[in-house]
């Protein structure tokens, strides 16, 4: 299995038939913008604007040569697809076995022969009378961890701090460092006409013109 090129953020696991992504995570280009594609194989989604997947296909070549003269276009445009999502990949049994794989999770409806059009919908394990009960358990879920995340905030700068400003654990995949944000006080001329004159306050931040006002410190990790 080799990748080429882009980091696509795609995440292998041995136990997996397909690999898993985060959409949003992958290379993408607007339909129609095939001289943006990689000049090299790999697998491409075409989305809309809600990211619904609305096609998936290879290619054992060139994405770009793939998308110069796509016999979907058309149905592509009718379906008001927006952008065709990617990442670049060399093997091609890997492609053609991740292509059904695919199309068997996502169920992307130009890729079925159907007489009738549908909307794309991904079988998430549960019905659709489930869906607004489970997005709004999530939304509080999220609530929850954002607030005690904040709780963390303080604490983890002042272990940030005794530490000398870094964490750094490579058996864990995880460093850390503080990080600072500035709050700008520009002067009066700038401060009425903001929207109009932007150079200008980078000048003046450049140059020493603004002063800082506050600054706001938080920590920053990465986690492997």
């Amino acid at each position: 299995m080799t990748q080429t090129g882009l980091d696509q953020q795609i995440e292998l696991e041995d136990s997996a038939f397909i690999p898993s992504f985060s959409i949003k995570k992958l290379g993408k280009v607007l339909l129609g913008d095939h001289q943006n594609l990689p000049d090299a194989p790999g697998i491409y989604f075409a989305i809309d604007s809600a990211s619904r997947i609305w096609y998936i296909g290879i290619s054992t070549s060139s994405l770009r040569k793939r998308h110069s003269q796509h016999e979907k276009f058309e149905d592509f445009k009718t379906n008001k697809v927006q952008h065709i999502c990617y990442f670049v990949w060399t093997d091609e049994q890997d492609l053609h076995e991740w292509e059904v794989g695919y199309i068997q999770k996502f169920d992307p409806p130009l890729n079925m022969n159907l007489t009738k059009q549908k909307l794309p919908k991904i079988d998430l394990g549960y019905s659709e009378e489930n869906y607004i009960n489970r997005y709004r358990e999530i939304k509080q879920q999220l609530a929850l961890l954002e607030q005690e995340m904040e709780e963390l905030k303080p604490n983890l700068v002042t272990l940030l701090e005794q530490k000398g400003g870094k964490i750094s654990d490579k058996s864990l995949g995880i460093s850390g460092h503080l990080q600072s944000k500035k709050t700008w006080q520009y002067s009066p001329e700038v401060e009425a006409q903001k929207e109009v004159i932007k150079q200008l306050q980078k000048h003046e931040e450049e140059t020493g013109i603004a002063t800082v006002k506050s600054v706001t410190t938080f920590p920053m990790f990465r986690f492997k």
